[in-house]
């Protein structure tokens, strides 16, 4: 009889593995919605940032989980300092005389240097991170269940 007990206690072990495993597989997925979820109402209604710029976290290969890597990726060059915020910096050319970009109304506008004021942190992989970590919560207790 002990011999069953153990089986039955081996399978079950395992069904709970199993279940736990379908959550860490979930994690990266539930974490790479509530980014974007986040960049749209942390960008979509401040002026500052065009519709283009707050649409571009929508993109799969802007934020993405790599399922092999077991890693979720913002490839984002302002990512990092939305996120945290920065001082004031000034922005030179390294490899022209000039830099060159698109102005408000599409036109080409060319400068020595541009000087960026400071910004806030915006804080929505934070934010992100909170919000999947109640998801993960509620999602374990029904797995679990």
């Amino acid at each position: 009889m002990a011999n069953v007990s153990n089986e039955n206690l081996i399978l079950k072990i395992r069904g709970i593995s199993d279940r736990v495993k379908q959550i860490q597989d979930e994690a990266g997925d539930i974490l790479v919605r509530n980014i974007r979820s986040q960049a749209r109402q942390k960008f979509n209604n401040d002026p500052k940032y065009p519709y283009e710029f707050h649409n571009s976290f929508q993109d799969d290969n802007v934020v993405y989980h790599d399922k092999n890597e077991h890693a979720v990726f913002v490839d984002h060059p302002a990512a990092k300092r939305l996120e945290y915020g920065f001082g004031d910096i000034t922005i030179r050319p390294k490899n022209a005389e000039k830099l060159h970009f698109k102005g408000v109304n599409g036109e080409d506008v060319y400068a020595d240097e541009v000087h960026i004021k400071a910004t806030k942190p915006v804080g929505y992989v934070r934010a992100a991170m909170k919000e999947t970590q109640e998801d993960l919560k509620k999602r374990f207790k029904e797995v679990m269940s």
